[in-house]
């Protein structure tokens, strides 16, 4: 019986800006990986791990566009061509697994259902009514996902034909996929699998219970240049390497990745981590490069 293998879906600007690290990570497990890339802009792809993962399909993409969704549906395409592809992450070129593979790859193929977050949307937006689209079928979600093959395929199946009504909404690459489950009535495990950390509330309230023994901090709305600020800026710079928690609506970039940064993500149920540059210093609590073990040689990989 063939092994069950994980696609990796990219979608990057050029490639992930830790390319030689993900190389390493994955080379070592050939029989349990497949890896698909969708760049931007493909002829500046200089790893050759990654060169030769582009798909050949491309679509012209934007932030916050229909091309990202097209562009998913295209990687998603290229990798249910290989039956052993059981599992379907969808990560950007700023993203690195929280475990070492061996334990990634248990947690992952352990799942039964999809995972992708799920916010029911407020207010009204555009949506072409269909008899399948509503707008109470409407929901908001991390373009970072995981799906089974069974959702792969359904979606293969019904090809792009809910692109039209969800067209019109608000950035649709964070709409699509969970709308059309939520409208087709398909279970799916409402749980983001990528940590991430957006500057807007300064700090995630949701993150607060696991943070606070890290970072005393509760007031997530501080004024710019104030001295709590500062202050939030010096703890943050201490616990994350990165100070620069500004209130837009962007996630944030760190400077460093350590094994306490690691544990908070990990307590989140998140199996991978968002964003790194191509100057993060990382600090992970794993091996990576190392041969398959045997048997796991009694040890457990964390």
């Amino acid at each position: 019986m063939a092994t069950e293998k994980i696609a990796f879906l990219f979608l990057t600007y050029i490639q992930p800006h830790k390319a030689d690290f993900w190389e390493r990570y994955l080379r070592p497990f050939p029989t349990r990986h497949s890896v698909y890339m969708h760049p931007k802009f493909p002829n500046k792809t200089s790893n050759p791990f990654f060169k030769q993962a582009i798909i050949a399909k491309h679509s012209q993409t934007n932030w916050g566009g229909l091309g990202l969704v097209r562009a998913t549906l295209y990687l998603l395409e290229a990798a249910l061509k290989d039956r052993n592809n059981k599992y379907f992450v969808v990560l950007s070129d700023s993203c690195i697994p929280l475990y070492g593979f061996n334990d990634l790859y248990q947690r992952v193929t352990s799942q039964k259902l999809s995972m992708m977050s799920c916010i029911t949307c407020k207010g009204k937006e555009r949506v072409k009514p269909s008899a399948k689209i509503k707008p109470e079928h409407l929901r908001k979600q991390s373009q970072w996902m995981m799906l089974t093959r069974e959702d792969a395929e359904f979606f293969l199946d019904i090809k792009h034909q809910h692109l039209d009504e969800l067209g019109r909404v608000f950035i649709p690459d964070e709409k699509y996929f969970v709308t059309v489950l939520t409208a087709y009535n398909r279970p799916f495990r409402p749980q983001m699998p990528t940590f991430v950390l957006w500057k807007k509330n300064i700090l995630d309230p949701k993150l607060e219970g696991q943070l606070k023994k890290h970072i005393n901090v509760k007031t997530p709305r501080i004024k710019r240049n104030s001295i709590a600020e500062r202050q939030l800026q010096q703890k943050s710079k201490r616990f994350y390497g990165h100070r620069n928690l500004n209130t837009d609506g962007h996630p944030i970039t760190f400077n460093q990745v350590n094994a306490n940064l690691v544990k908070v993500a990990r307590a989140r149920g998140c199996f991978f981590f968002r964003k790194v540059g191509p100057k993060t210093t990382m600090h992970l609590p794993f091996r990576v490069g190392a041969a398959p073990p045997c048997k796991n040689d009694g040890k457990k990989e964390t």
